[in-house]
């Protein structure tokens, strides 16, 4: 790693810990407040009488109402709670792929002989370091919004490795260009719900990113699918014509679930193996962070080797063929 990366690779560090503190206090109040709810929910259905005292010869319902409507409010609740977390993965995995960035980068100057390697003596003679995360992820979030800018920066960076042929294929398939969604994020929602599957079933999965998510979302669903699965029960029994408001809401919220969990299993992909992978990352903030440099005083060139790109590219590959073949 360049000597000027080291403070900042050590904050985004810093805040890659902090973060993923954040989450797991959030997984732990999902669990700590589904206990609460379903302790709750069973001492309101435990106090309900099942006669009426009005109507004596009248059996009410043994599920109330207000627990049907309770339990089916709180699936809707855990579900939004993991998109949150989704956030989080998200800047989680925008942190990583800046890290890996900072660690693959290599300097020279834009003249084409390396740096001056100057014998330190003081504090002074010391490079000051290189700060460039907000920058850059603004400038990543403008480009997310305007990719059809992205040949004009192409054209502007000095880079040494990759060559720019490379970089822009890379990140042109995994931005959303011209309102189609990135390449590499091709049926995302069919796909992450064969990660779930997978997981469920104890099966090892392939991703470019940490394993975590998928875990956290199938926890996530078992929760969900048990308050919903008991409010649509407790509905059915009520019936349609005892409380069609109830009814109508409980129906509301199964359908609205399954096309949130067909968001959520796209989002899954996007997180695990699509656009939002650390390595995805790291591709998207290359030209913006070559284009910092390249204005820096003296001009920075800089160069990034990839062992996963060199490992996995088509060319590699092709070559091992040809050499067996041989």
């Amino acid at each position: 790693m360049i000597i000027r990366n080291v403070e900042e690779y050590k904050l985004i560090r810093q805040e890659m810990i902090n973060l993923k503190d954040c989450i797991t206090k959030y997984i732990g109040y999902v669990f700590a407040g589904s206990g609460a709810m379903i302790y709750g929910l069973a001492k309101v259905n435990n106090s309900t009488s099942p006669l009426s005292s009005a109507q004596p010869n009248v059996i009410l319902s043994p599920f109330p109402a207000e627990v049907t409507f309770i339990a089916a409010s709180f699936s809707m609740l855990v579900s939004l709670v993991l998109l949150m977390l989704f956030y989080k993965f998200n800047s989680h995995n925008r942190f990583a792929g800046f890290c890996k960035l900072l660690n693959h980068e290599r300097h020279e100057l834009l003249t084409g002989q390396p740096p001056e390697q100057k014998c330190v003596t003081s504090e002074k003679d010391k490079e000051p370091p290189l700060f460039s995360w907000e920058i850059t992820v603004g400038d990543l979030r403008w480009l997310e919004s305007k990719p059809n800018y992205l040949g004009n920066i192409m054209k502007e960076i000095s880079i040494s490795e990759p060559t720019k042929r490379t970089l822009r294929e890379r990140v042109e398939e995994r931005i959303e260009i011209n309102g189609k969604r990135p390449a590499i994020d091709s049926y995302k929602s069919m796909r992450g719900l064969s990660i779930i599957i997978k997981t469920i079933l104890l099966r090892n999965t392939q991703t470019d990113s940490w394993g975590f998510p998928p875990l956290v979302v199938c926890i996530f669903l078992f929760i969900v699918a048990g308050f919903l699965g008991a409010s649509v029960s407790m509905v059915l029994q009520i019936g349609f014509l005892n409380n069609p408001v109830l009814f109508s809401y409980v129906i509301a919220i199964f359908v609205l679930q399954l096309c949130l969990w067909w968001h959520i299993s796209g989002k899954l992909f996007s997180l695990m193996n699509g656009s939002s992978t650390v390595y995805s990352f790291y591709w998207k903030f290359i030209p913006l962070r070559a284009l910092f440099l390249n204005k820096q005083n003296p001009k920075i060139k800089p160069g990034y080797i990839s062992i996963e790109e060199y490992i996995f590219s088509d060319s590699t590959k092709n070559a091992k063929g040809e050499t067996k073949a041989q």
